[in-house]
């Protein structure tokens, strides 16, 4: 029988309502994603190869064979040399592999050469394994990591993850909690009948805590993170400062990165999170001083958040004994007739760069994370040695905000235009109002 070139073509993608907070459904493309196609003869199914999918989720197949009739099946891998999905098995005991998900079949043989078999999207209510709740949460882990994977890459080379990722999903966890593991370079999203801890942020700060492992100089921190006694857990009141550090930063970067690359989708929700009040640092997290905001993960969550901050100069932070009506976030004042300073302006990928070594401005390596000198306050500090945007006064406005103990305002640094009454003088917090208006973020 003469021979034909069969062409099988199709497009994979997921429909999922987490990712941008609207709770709206999005179809989102899977880039990158393995097809094996495999044809009947005879009743037995061969495998023709495998291809993998475009960047819009695309794919095409072709193969030389003759022109009998046959069974075309499609199946799908989330692994690729930079990511995989495994599903899950006892956590530190080892991962199975990347499952084959069956999207498609043809019920009867058809004729060729040319197949396309349409749009197979993960989604729920899909039949078969497409509308599997575990398979499109690895879809959904997909597009999420591999959407970052490939925004660090075209943002900075220094961005990028030193090796092969994974996924561990459903994970059952002895803790029941969700991590990650630098040695085994997985992120284990635990996962039962009886407990159910999926959420695509917590995804992500896990996902950074591996970015993290990966742009810092050491590896003292891995234990620390990954094997803490009870006494000094990762998520305790009281912890080490490289610890607190690393969790504080996960979700810090967890909540920016939704904003930075899903923000501005429609309906978003994905806002950039605030820094809180020194009212908010004392009697909601409970921290009295500098040093506690800087061993507590939750104070450098909301400490980094004033690096990215907009605004800074317009609102007010009060002290540990007032409570503001908009705690536990600044109030917004307003700041017209005033000359303050320009904002920095920076950004998450101001933030990661600061992990890089910088020999030309006096850092000879990346950010030690399992140093315990390492904190917070380090961090800024070494933020206005690396970043041309970070002024020093700045810098030290922003260590006096996440100081309990402190009363300066971002106003003090403001003067008063010299239409002014007085003329140009430096002003105070009493001089200015509250803004009446709903808090944004």
């Amino acid at each position: 029988m003469a021979q034909v070139t069969w062409t099988i073509t199709g497009r994979l993608t997921v429909e999922e309502n987490e990712v941008n907070g609207s709770g709206q459904p999005m179809t989102r493309p899977l880039t990158n994603v393995e097809v094996e196609v495999s044809a009947s003869n005879f009743g037995a199914y061969a495998s023709w190869g495998t291809v993998r999918t475009d960047s819009d989720g695309y794919f095409t197949l072709r193969e030389t064979k003759d022109q009998s009739k046959r069974k075309i099946k499609v199946k799908v891998r989330f692994t690729d040399s930079e990511l995989e999905i495994n599903t899950g098995a006892l956590a530190n005991v080892g991962d199975f592999l990347s499952p084959a998900i069956e999207v498609f079949e043809h019920a009867n043989e058809v004729e060729g050469p040319s197949i396309n078999i349409g749009t197979r999207c993960f989604k729920a209510g899909a039949g078969g394994e497409l509308g599997d709740r575990d398979n499109r949460r690895r879809a959904i882990a997909w597009y999420v990591c591999k959407k970052l994977i490939n925004t660090f890459q075209a943002t900075d080379p220094y961005f990028d993850f030193k090796d092969k990722v994974k996924i561990i999903y459903p994970a059952n966890v002895v803790s029941g909690l969700c991590y990650a593991n630098a040695l085994t370079r997985s992120v284990y999203m635990h996962t039962t009948n009886s407990k159910d801890l999926w959420d695509v942020q917590v995804l992500i700060h896990e996902f950074m805590h591996l970015w993290n492992y990966d742009h810092n100089s050491g590896t003292a921190n891995w234990f620390g993170a990954v094997f803490c006694p009870p006494d000094l857990s990762t998520h305790s009141q009281a912890e080490r400062r490289p610890i607190a550090f690393h969790e504080g930063f996960a979700e810090f970067a967890a909540w920016e990165l939704l904003h930075e690359v899903w923000g501005d989708e429609p309906d978003s929700k994905r806002t950039r999170q605030l820094p809180y009040t020194r009212y908010a640092l004392v009697h909601d997290l409970y921290l009295d001083t500098v040093d506690e905001v800087e061993q507590n993960d939750k104070g450098v969550y909301r400490a980094l958040c004033l690096l990215v901050g907009r605004a800074i100069y317009a609102r007010r932070f009060g002290t540990k004994n007032t409570r503001l009506d908009s705690n536990p976030y600044p109030e917004k004042v307003e700041t017209s007739g005033f000359d303050c300073p320009e904002n920095p302006k920076l950004t998450i990928w101001d933030v990661l760069k600061v992990f890089q070594a910088n020999p030309a401005k006096g850092y000879s390596t990346e950010w030690q994370v399992g140093n315990n000198d390492y904190g917070v306050r380090r961090f800024f500090d070494r933020a206005a040695g690396v970043l041309d945007k970070l002024d020093e006064a700045t810098k030290d406005l922003l260590l006096s905000l996440i100081d309990p103990n402190s009363v300066e305002e971002p106003q003090s640094r403001c003067q008063e235009l010299s239409w002014q009454i007085g003329g140009t003088q430096p002003i105070d917090a009493g001089q200015l109002t509250s803004v009446k208006k709903p808090l944004t973020r």
